[in-house]
């Protein structure tokens, strides 16, 4: 009973320690920048800064686990921190533990032995790493300040009148391994681990050992660790400017600014994927309570692929953020919106969403963060733009505007409402009045801006009294900049001209690979060029290599733990691309065709799969769900990608009457795998249904 009581004492004293390690409505148009530099953390706020994932290993001090070999850029391994409860023994003469209503700090139990023990001599004996230290008075006050206590064992001597109170910090033990092992500059870390009761905790990344809660570079303020069966769980995700080369260390700590540090382990940051020495992505707030961690993978390449495009394209004059906060908001209830220096999502739209197509939304975003007009306000055109930097530089599955007879009639009856068909006006407007790279040498002067970069451009030079993008009104700023690159008095003028050549068919859009200033977005630092999808069919390229005799089902399956990257056609339901790479031929993949790639370009479906970092592999085996369903895959191309750019060619089957197929080729070192189906099913309804795709390496 007197052990029981102990430990229902010790679960008091630490839950009421646990408060205060750290954890708008938005408008399109930025009106701060956030600097590019390493913020500093102080108490109570959340520092501001990007992304990784990493490494965790334990003091040489610390209980270890198994060692784990970890391929390049594994990051699904998990760490288990366990916080311990030291048994708690309460003695001397007529000690009696009810009296010690313990609240949870140092503090209190400082405070509440002087209260009940005034006439004792009194002595305070922290207990760290089993080395005791003796405080009393003021000293003892001030020492035990800030700690979190997990237990004391208090000897009273009644007769010599003395208290002897050892008090015990909260400790951890037995670091296991995390999830995030391999810390990459311009990555996140994910985070998760166990404790011994339901509480909060904080964690910090600093740049030394043990660092303190006021030199973070990042805090996740109020980590609460929930009851998940047996164990208590805690989760998050940190996103810090990593430099790779660099070491920097987690420290776990209770929830409260100025509590000691519990455990601290060093990260070992690699090369990132991306140029992470430009642009800086950061999430925060509640991706906790995101379901499907591939969001932030997904926005992670979006920002490090499109958004230097972007800003090559209308940034540089050093009002456009180069480091931008992503939040996840429970609160909010749209979609996602661009204020400031952040864009923020709707933890309830992403967890109804799909991964694989949030990056459509994200750019819209992007381009509101480059616009920084000082015009004032530009609401069509603003949100015109947003859409012309969807449509121009993230369009992965042949969703163009203007494509069919109706979509050229909503871009002809488009009239300046902000969320229309105005991106088509821009497309024209960029293929009518370029900019043109007049002097050959790969750069831009503004003697060279077309139209709509002119615009941009003076839009934020703007010194002038404030307008906005009245389109109809002569001798405006926006019109007068118009009038000066056309010769047409307002751009609702030169809108008819628009309009009048999609009627005449003048204009056809196709795509954009023929675009005077592609050379603005092409060949930047770190950052793959945009691949230019066309309105043209597309026809197989890769040679066709014979189908083994006995399909190869067994051995180390490549794809399982990867993730789709893309996927043009997404199922519904229980029946999601993400199917294909479980594990699991009782699940499949079944989704329509995509109506307008198939049209335009001759392509059923494509679905491309990360493999999460470079696996060399020669075969690969596709199922269908013919035991389920008698249509059987088709026609199909195979293709290997290390950075998701370029992609090789390395097989193509057609009038395919197996189930289960298994092909060989020569051997590959690839990330990203692209499944193109152009016939997805023997009844060529366009239907896809695959059970499962599995990539082996033969020799293995």
């Amino acid at each position: 009973m007197k052990k029981l009581l102990c430990m229902l004492l010790a679960i008091a004293m630490l839950l009421p320690t646990l408060a205060g390690c750290g954890s708008d409505s938005a408008t399109t148009s930025a009106d701060t920048t956030a600097p590019a530099t390493t913020p500093n953390t102080t108490a109570g706020t959340t520092p501001e800064t990007p992304t990784v994932t990493t490494p965790g290993t334990t003091a040489e001090s610390k209980p270890r686990g198994p060692e784990t070999e970890l391929p390049e850029g594994e990051r699904v391994v998990k760490k288990n921190y366990t916080a311990v409860l030291n048994d708690e023994v309460w003695s001397g003469g007529s000690a009696d533990t009810s009296a010690f209503d313990l609240a949870g700090t140092g503090v209190d139990i400082y405070q509440k032995v002087n209260v009940e023990y005034k006439d004792y001599t009194r002595t305070f004996v922290l207990v760290e790493n089993g080395t005791e230290t003796e405080y009393t008075g003021s000293k003892a006050f001030s020492a035990l300040k800030k700690l979190g206590v997990c237990g004391a064992n208090v000897t009273l001597d009644e007769t010599a009148k003395t208290a002897v109170v050892k008090i015990m910090p909260v400790v951890t033990q037995a670091l296991a391994s995390w999830k995030a092992v391999t810390a990459k500059a311009g990555a996140y870390i994910r985070f998760e681990f166990t404790a011994n009761l339901a509480t909060t905790f904080c964690v910090t990344v600093t740049a030394e050992e043990n660092g303190q809660y006021s030199k973070s570079l990042y805090t996740h303020e109020g980590i609460e660790v929930k009851a998940d069966g047996s164990s208590y769980v805690g989760m998050g995700q940190a996103t810090v400017p990593f430099v790779a080369g660099k070491t920097y260390y987690v420290n776990i700590c209770l929830d409260g600014a100025g509590y000691p540090i519990l455990d601290s382990f060093p990260l070992n940051v690699i090369e990132s994927d991306y140029d992470t020495s430009h642009f800086q992505a950061i999430f925060r707030k509640d991706w906790t309570y995101v379901n499907d961690e591939r969001y932030m993978d997904q926005i992670a390449e979006h920002f490090y692929t499109v958004y230097p495009r972007l800003y090559a394209r209308w940034g540089g004059t050093g009002k456009e953020p180069m480091q931008i906060f992503i939040d996840a908001e429970r609160s909010y209830d749209g979609v996602a919106a661009a204020s400031g220096t952040r864009i923020f999502y709707s933890v309830n739209n992403l967890n109804g969403g799909n991964p694989a197509k949030c990056g459509g939304a994200f750019t819209h975003e992007m381009t509101h963060l480059v616009q920084k007009f000082n015009i004032g306000t530009l609401d069509w055109f603003g949100e015109a733009m947003a859409n012309y930097g969807r449509h121009r530089y993230w369009s992965y599955d042949y969703s163009y505007d203007c494509v069919e007879e109706k979509t050229v009639q909503g871009a002809i009856n488009w009239n300046y409402s902000p969320y229309g068909d105005g991106q088509l006006l821009f497309t024209w407007m960029d293929w009518v009045y370029p900019t043109i790279d007049k002097n050959n040498d790969g750069k831009r002067t503004p003697d060279e801006y077309g139209l709509l970069d002119y615009i941009v451009f003076q839009a934020k030079a703007w010194t002038g009294t404030k307008a906005g993008d009245n389109p109809t009104k002569e001798g405006t700023a926006l019109n007068n900049w118009v009038k000066e690159k056309t010769g047409f008095a307002t751009i609702d003028l030169l809108r008819q001209e628009y309009v009048r050549q999609l009627k005449s068919g003048e204009f056809v859009f196709t795509g954009f690979r023929d675009f005077k200033d592609n050379f603005v977005t092409e060949n930047l630092p770190g950052v793959p060029s945009p691949n230019y999808l066309m309105h043209e069919k597309i026809e197989p390229v890769a040679k066709t290599n014979p189908i083994l005799a006995v399909a190869m089902t067994t051995g180390d399956n490549l794809c399982i733990g990867a993730h789709i990257h893309r996927v043009v056609s997404e199922g519904v339901r229980e029946n999601i691309s993400a199917c294909l790479i479980d594990g699991n031929l009782d699940t499949r993949y079944q989704a329509q065709k995509s109506t307008n790639m198939y049209k335009l370009a001759g392509v059923s479906n494509e679905v491309v799969i990360d493999l999460g970092s470079k696996k060399v592999f020669d075969t690969y085996t596709l199922i269908c769900y013919a035991s389920k369903d008698s249509q059987i895959a088709n026609t199909w191309e195979i293709f290997v990608s290390v950075d998701g750019g370029e992609y090789t060619p390395v097989d193509y089957q057609t009038n395919n009457t197996k189930t289960t197929v298994s092909v060989t080729f020569d051997e590959v070192s690839a990330r990203y795998v692209k499944i193109r189906l152009y016939e997805p099913d023997s009844n060529k309804t366009g239907v896809t249904r695959l059970a499962e795709f599995m990539l082996f390496d033969s020799k293995q």
